[in-house]
């Protein structure tokens, strides 16, 4: 005898693996595209990490800015950010000033020399991250990207609905 009950169970049941599935796949990509960005970074002898490499350019769009606002566009925490962008300094791909009239707060810019870096290597990385969507139609990357929007923003407004 059919029964609505088990069946909506079995269906409940299907879509939950399924979602499971698809953030899974989501993080898996993320991955491995980090992972094969990082070893083409590293085959051109850019010595810097992904995640520096991104530090570059956010700096390239937004020149002198804060800590605080490059953790927020780069959506990292402020001590991960504190800690690359010290090594930047180091290697000369970033400048860090005290502003005058607030001597608790610094200015994150590009230096000639990580201008010129970035510039630089820009084509071969651009080009490298075109192959990793190499198949797509442009209806399928806006559809993509259309979802993949909606997630964050659903994981967004979760994360402000958990800590308020």
């Amino acid at each position: 005898m059919f029964n609505i009950f088990s069946t909506a169970k079995l269906i409940y049941q299907y879509m939950n693996e399924i979602e499971q599935v698809i953030l899974s796949h989501i993080e898996r990509t993320n991955k491995v595209v980090k992972q094969q960005s990082q070893a083409y970074l590293d085959q051109l002898g850019v010595a810097l990490t992904i995640d520096q490499w991104m530090l570059l350019n956010l700096l390239d769009e937004h020149e002198n800015i804060s800590q605080k606002e490059l953790a927020k566009l780069s959506q990292r925490d402020t001590a991960s950010i504190n800690r690359s962008i010290k090594i930047l300094v180091n290697q000369g791909f970033v400048n860090k000033e005290t502003l005058r009239n607030d001597l608790r707060k610094q200015q994150i810019s590009l230096s000639n020399v990580g201008k010129y870096y970035l510039h630089n290597h820009s084509k071969m990385i651009e080009k490298t991250r075109k192959k990793f969507l190499e198949g797509f139609f442009p209806q399928e990357m806006e559809l993509l990207r259309s979802f993949l929007e909606r997630i964050q923003k659903n994981a967004t407004v979760l994360n402000a609905q958990t800590f308020n």
